[in-house]
């Protein structure tokens, strides 16, 4: 994640490099951002970035944010406001914000902090020559995702059905779910999908993981925190150490040799671990 972060930022730099000359005599260059959450550790560290890199607010660049909140409905109207603002480049983290950006403008220059191919999605001509006015980086989160599958396995071998919680309206969730579902039956592995359709939305999906019986719940790579999450998911029987970042097992685990047993965590949204990579 960090070194998605890094690629932005010095991204961005080199789309504004041209502009500094410029600021020199008075010209401040407009940074606009645009997320389907609300404000992260992504946003936070890519302010203090530019700062190191020289970019003082106010002074040589000013920052205009929009946030969706985890209404993907309204990523189009933001971006608008974007391109009516008249920013020099769009910093775009995920595959509805990218969308939306690149809908709203063909010229202004768009960095992409993307979770699929971007030339599967149309974003780009391809990897080498991205064409167009978007750049930027990808975590191929579909295989991303297949692979978390495949380590949850090998952590929890004895598990046969897994929960997939996903938020429905982000564009990335049904092709990240199609490479799980790929890889699912060579792992003898059953699939649940689980969808958080609104904002703070956990209790359904987990409702049907339990009747279902998941042993474990895999969360997709997503932006999909907002101010209502503080409400999380009930917790499972027992979890993994990793349940705050990757998924949580309703399966029964062994206590340690100290005879100590983890207490459960909530689940929360991948956007708000560190440790994620939650583009």
């Amino acid at each position: 994640m960090r070194l998605i972060g890094l690629a932005v930022i010095l991204t961005v730099s080199l789309i504004l490099a041209p502009l500094a000359a410029e600021a020199q005599v008075g010209k401040v260059s407009r940074v606009g951002w645009l997320q389907p959450s609300q404000p992260g550790f992504a946003h936070v560290n890519f302010r203090r970035a530019m700062r190191e890199l020289g970019y003082l607010e106010g002074e040589t660049v000013t920052f205009d944010e929009r946030w969706a909140h985890g209404r993907f409905d309204r990523l189009p109207g933001l971006a608008e406001d974007l391109v009516r603002l008249n920013v020099d480049v769009i910093v775009a983290i995920g595959t509805g914000s990218i969308r939306a950006a690149r809908e709203a403008t063909r010229t202004i220059p768009i960095v992409m902090g993307s979770g699929v191919d971007p030339v599967k999605a149309g974003f780009v001509t391809s990897l080498n020559r991205p064409g167009g006015n978007v750049t930027g980086v990808s975590i191929l989160a579909p295989e991303v995702s297949a692979k978390r599958l495949d380590l949850l396995k090998q952590a929890l071998p004895g598990i046969t059905r897994v929960g997939v919680l996903g938020y429905r309206t982000n564009p990335a969730t049904t092709e990240q779910i199609t490479a799980i579902e790929a890889v699912a039956a060579s792992l003898k592995l059953t699939i649940h999908p689980g969808y958080v359709e609104r904002p703070g939305g956990y209790a359904e999906p987990f409702t049907r993981f339990t009747s279902e019986r998941a042993g474990a719940v895999l969360v997709l790579t997503t932006d999909c925190r907002s101010p209502s999450t503080s409400a999380t998911a009930p917790r499972p029987v027992a979890s993994s150490p990793m349940a705050s970042t990757t998924w949580t097992s309703t399966a029964r685990r062994p206590a340690s040799s100290t005879g100590s047993s983890r207490a459960p965590n909530p689940l929360t949204c991948p956007s708000s671990s560190p440790r994620s990579s939650s583009w």
